[in-house]
């Protein structure tokens, strides 16, 4: 049996036992992988030139990070078990064809495309909401597409005309 014991890492924690799989055990071992920084190859993850770090999955279904920089300036070397939504986001950062074979299997097929919106269309003004008949509604868009602009763009122009011609009546 090859058991690898787990430590509590945590500031608070002192170093207590908190668990231990087996190694032989693991369903999923996934590497790290590396890049080209412009001199040397280093971990995605780590960003560790002779050091790595793996992703485990056990037995029992738990997750476990491997880090390991003793070769690289005789830094620490442990396992911690991370959470699933830790282990989906080193799996979406690791990027590579068994990382992203193991997130589907895991986790689903990510999303086509996330991230923060880059703001749209800078804003016209201050929304309304109005209500319009069906009948209407269907009228004011065959326009809008003829004048070759939104519902919206085009509603603008027609009170921005209406209101002109309103003053003009004054």
């Amino acid at each position: 049996m090859a058991r690898v014991n787990v430590y509590d890492r945590s500031p608070e924690g002192n170093g207590d036992l908190i668990g231990w799989f087996e190694r032989t055990a693991c369903t999923e071992v996934i590497e790290e992988d590396t890049e080209w920084d412009g001199e040397n190859r280093r971990g995605v993850l780590s960003g560790l030139q002779v050091g790595y770090e793996m992703l485990l999955r056990t037995a029992r279904g738990r997750w476990v990070r491997y880090y390991n920089s003793r070769n690289e300036y005789n830094g620490p070397e442990y396992h911690e078990f991370i959470d699933d939504d830790e282990a989906r986001k080193w799996l979406m950062k690791n990027d590579t064809m068994e990382s992203e074979e193991v997130l589907e299997k895991y986790f689903g097929t990510p999303e086509e495309e996330t991230g923060p919106s880059k703001g749209g269309r800078p804003r016209v003004g201050e929304p309304i909401s109005v209500a319009f008949p069906e009948h209407l509604l269907v009228r004011i868009d065959a326009a809008a597409e003829r004048a070759g602009l939104s519902r919206a763009a085009w509603l603008r122009t027609v009170a921005a005309a209406a209101a002109s011609a309103s003053e003009a009546d004054a």
